[in-house]
């Protein structure tokens, strides 16, 4: 009485069909053996992701600094007297481009384009501290700072980008 049952499944095993639809399987996000493309082109060394942070955090000292005197940096005010009066300009325009900057290039963006976003970030704000007085007033000191921020930003970004990037890791199937 060993003999095979219905459908291959051995005597004295019971099989129980449910009536119903069928359920398809569910399809794979991607063709089989092939990962979708990583949010993150290129990740940060250690170093860079921690250059980074370093960098926001001495710009947002420099900006508190205008409130609170325990962050104002005594050399700053000697070499450049009304500093504390302009250094929004500088974080604003630092703290926009590169807090844009560093994802875009982490998501394969190429370095030329933020250039070029950084020109139209400076053009703005020459325009802006120049022609159009609303909330401000002209003020051509602004406009150096703000440019100041940009070209730091650029400077930072050139270096995270040239030496501080690798490729992400590739997924496993």
């Amino acid at each position: 009485m060993g003999g095979a049952g219905v459908a291959g499944v051995p005597r004295g095993r019971s099989t129980v069909e449910v009536p119903g639809p069928t359920v398809a399987a569910p399809r794979p996000a991607t063709m089989p053996g092939h990962l979708p493309p990583p949010a993150l082109r290129r990740v940060p060394l250690p170093w860079a992701a921690l250059g980074y942070l370093a960098m926001l955090v001495a710009v947002m000292a420099l900006f508190m600094g205008r409130k609170w005197e325990t962050f104002h940096a005594a050399t700053l005010v000697a070499l450049f007297p009304g500093f504390y009066s302009h250094v929004s300009n500088l974080c604003i325009a630092y703290l926009l481009y590169t807090g844009i900057g560093y994802p875009f290039l982490m998501a394969g963006g190429r370095l030329r384009v933020l250039a070029w976003g950084g020109l139209g970030l400076v053009a703005a704000n020459l325009a802006y501290e120049s022609f159009i007085p609303v909330l401000n007033t002209r003020d051509p000191i602004d406009a150096a700072y703000g440019v100041a921020g940009t070209a730091t930003g650029l400077l930072v970004l050139w270096v995270l980008d040239r030496w501080g990037l690798v490729p992400a890791p590739a997924g496993e199937d």
